[in-house]
């Protein structure tokens, strides 16, 4: 055979050579696997359900150490002009987009449609909630239960205090680098439990489409189209439009400097990958607007990584989970509780998702059980959420730095065009999501047929059923022609 031949045999055996897949791809693959395993084998696949159970545990074995060491290398960092200068300009801005934030969460829930749904008596119905003590939750007196116990607002504050203490400091070099390194070994485990995700997403999805009715399929369908729809009007319009109005960079500038990191955040699903160019995106646009460029760059170095140890929008949408939670358990949130419900989620969420949410279905006492419905729907949700917090942290960068630089101006007409705007957009958003839910939604009652078919723990007793009702008995009769 010649050589010519030989190497056109080479050519197609590398042309047609299988490419194994990546680990994203072996996690769809695991969660197409565990949907069928679920539905084939009904509810005996939930007792695979602890395999699962231990994948979380993995997971949220670093985190709390990580939220811990992070933020005070993050905050301690800093010097005290620097972290002045945040708090004053960056603040304000921080404030207003999570308050957005926070509007759009709260009026996404009056989307879900009502249904009838009951409940079958259980002890946990009479029982008096556990009061929650705020000071233990809030306020670290020992900081060592609070890592314990895992109250992560109280381990936030610790943290912020004690990155606050390093910033003076002249010898705290090696504490900042000893976090470093602690930060670079943790990511290091994380990302080798993260390898078992094919096996423990498998597990999850298995035992949830296993245990899982069609009707709270459809319901948990709901909660995947509205968080959808929520994170594409903040990421494709309210927060680019929110630049335009006091920045002179467009609404078309925005989105064609950052279109490529957008959709690589969106498509990996990791913001950590894309922060590096989300950096340099944004100094060439103060440089292409003359604008005090080794200043703005300085800036824009430190606003961006510090603020992506905040909660971005992309997080907090996250928590419209538990306002789907309350709605998926046949109940609402009560008015009064919302104030706690905004700040311990906020400051929750300082921390990985993966223990935040469990902890505020502990803290609403909602069932934990609700939880495995969070991990399936993030394989969809979290590329979104992901989405919005890339937008986040651009948005924030450019006007704190323009407001430091002197590039912020406020123009009225446009303030007011933009808010006038918002409330429409807001207002056409909930009308078609409410419109179309209802239209495609189908949620019958079926809570009768689901006692009618219990079976009984002991025998019947014999009874008779009575078409028309008995007269009254001679007693009865005797009493009234006494009255």
């Amino acid at each position: 055979m010649s050589e010519t031949a030989i190497e056109g045999q080479q050519r197609k055996k590398r042309r047609f050579r299988f490419k194994a897949p990546g680990l994203s791809g072996w996690i769809l693959i695991s969660i197409i696997l565990g949907v069928v395993t679920g539905l084939f084998f009904g509810e005996i696949a939930g007792k695979i359900g602890f395999i699962g159970d231990a994948y979380i545990k993995l997971i949220q074995m670093t985190v709390l150490p990580y939220i811990l060491v992070s933020l005070i290398a993050g905050i301690g960092s800093l010097s005290v002009r620097e972290a002045g200068l945040m708090a004053r300009k960056g603040g304000v801005w921080l404030l207003l987009i999570w308050a957005i934030g926070f509007l759009v969460i709260l009026l996404m829930p009056l989307t879900f449609p009502k249904w009838v749904t009951a409940s079958f008596f259980t002890s946990s119905l009479v029982e008096a909630p556990e009061t929650v003590n705020f000071l233990d939750l809030y306020i670290p007196s020992n900081p060592f239960f609070s890592l314990s116990a895992g109250l992560i607002p109280a381990i936030v504050l610790f943290s912020l205090a004690l990155g606050i203490a390093l910033m003076n400091l002249k010898t705290k070099g090696a504490i900042i680098n000893a976090c470093h390194t602690i930060s670079k070994a943790l990511v290091a485990v994380s990302g080798f439990m993260v390898k078992l995700s094919p096996i423990g997403l498998f597990a999850i999805t298995a035992a949830a489409a296993g245990t899982l009715t069609p009707a709270e399929f459809g319901r948990l369908q709901v909660y995947i189209i509205v968080f959808i729809i929520a994170s594409l009007l903040l990421s494709l319009w309210i927060l680019p439009a929110l630049v335009s109005a006091f920045t002179p960079f467009s609404y078309r500038d925005v989105m064609k400097r950052f279109q490529a990191p957008f959709l690589v955040a969106f498509a990996t699903g990791n913001l950590f990958v894309v922060l590096p160019i989300l950096i340099e995106g944004c100094k060439e646009m103060f440089r292409e607007h003359k604008t005090k460029g080794e200043d703005a760059d300085n800036y824009v170095d430190v606003l961006l990584p510090v603020y992506f140890n905040f909660p971005n929008l992309g997080k907090l949408l996250i928590i419209l989970f538990i306002l789907f939670a309350f709605w998926f358990n046949g109940s609402t949130l009560p008015l009064a509780s919302y104030p706690s419900f905004i700040i311990t989620g906020l400051i929750t969420f300082f921390g990985s998702l993966d223990l935040a949410i469990p902890f505020l279905l502990d803290f609403f006492r909602l069932p934990a059980d609700l939880y495995n419905l969070y991990i399936v729907s993030g394989v969809i949700t979290g590329r979104f959420a992901t989405l919005v917090g890339a937008v986040n942290l651009v948005v924030f960068t450019l006007l704190t730095t323009a407001a430091v630089t002197g590039l912020l101006k406020i123009r009225k007409i446009k303030l007011l065009v933009y808010i006038g705007a918002l409330v429409l957009s807001l207002t056409a958003t909930v009308a078609g999501l409410t419109l179309f839910i209802d239209k495609t939604m189908d949620n019958p009652y079926n809570r009768d047929i689901a006692i009618s078919t219990r079976e009984l723990y002991y025998d019947a007793v014999p009874a008779v059923v009575r078409d028309e009702r008995p007269e009254d008995p001679p007693k009865r009769q005797f009493e009234r022609k006494m009255l």
